[in-house]
């Protein structure tokens, strides 16, 4: 079990000025190209987020989980609901370097998250806070960033509408032994706990309750994701624009 970081160290760019993680421009890296061709077919309009192309052996819907780690359709078809989350997978597990979009309608939490695969995300639709460079920063459209291998994912959604983002893991994971990686996973390990530790206080440094919360009591100032935009959305809007 690798010790992961709590954050990436890569802050998200937008693609039009930045253009692809140059981490991702490198021998033994997959998709890349027609990652590449999609983003720039979709920022230049040729292409909506529901004509992202499917390879033949996927099923081309939004699909989510069920019980037990299942994958199941969306009900209904469309991501329209506050706290539902999706994703369309775009190419097949089997060539081991899988390209997808995911959806979530926020306000969404997440749990957070690590696996020894780098990945990559690019944000069609919305803006999240996601946890790079030792705080939550803002993850807009247009945006892209890399996420190292063993890096805890923490993408959240605090307004109250969609967040769309394409993402794709550039080199060959061995997905027999994918895993994982959770606070709930990894209780054995102190080390690890100590990392999920830090993220949960920047979390509570941006007025956000951990997830999961479990018996700790929340301070003053700090919400629930579902409660947070309401709290917070003018001194957002006052960061954003200087931002």
């Amino acid at each position: 079990m690798n010790i992961p970081l709590s954050s990436s160290r890569n802050r998200p760019v937008p693609y039009a000025q930045a253009g692809f993680p140059k981490e991702c421009d490198v021998p033994g890296a997959k998709n890349i190209q027609k990652a590449k061709d999609l983003i720039e077919a979709y920022e230049k309009g040729k292409i909506s987020i529901d004509e992202f192309p499917c390879d033949d052996a996927v099923p081309g819907i939004w699909q989510t989980w069920g019980k037990n780690g299942s994958i199941v359709p969306i009900p209904g078809g469309e991501i329209n609901t506050p706290g539902v989350y999706g994703f369309k997978f775009l190419s097949d597990r089997k060539d081991n370097t899988p390209l997808g979009i995911s959806a979530r309608f926020g306000p969404y939490d997440n749990i957070p998250h690590y696996h020894r695969e780098p990945e990559w995300f690019y944000v069609l639709q919305g803006e999240a806070l996601l946890n790079v460079d030792g705080s939550f920063h803002r993850f807009k459209k247009g945006d892209i960033v890399y996420f190292e291998e063993n890096v805890i994912h923490d993408m959240i959604i605090v307004k109250p509408e969609l967040f769309v983002h394409f993402w794709g893991f550039p080199f060959d994971p061995d997905w027999k032994s994918y895993a994982y990686y959770t606070r709930e996973n990894t209780r054995e390990n102190e080390q690890i706990q100590r990392i999920f530790d830090e993220v949960d206080e920047m979390r509570v440094a941006t007025g956000i309750a951990p997830n999961p919360r479990g018996d700790r009591p929340l301070k003053e100032g700090v919400v629930p994701v579902t409660l947070w935009w309401e709290k917070n959305k003018k001194r957002y809007a006052v960061q954003a624009d200087h931002s």
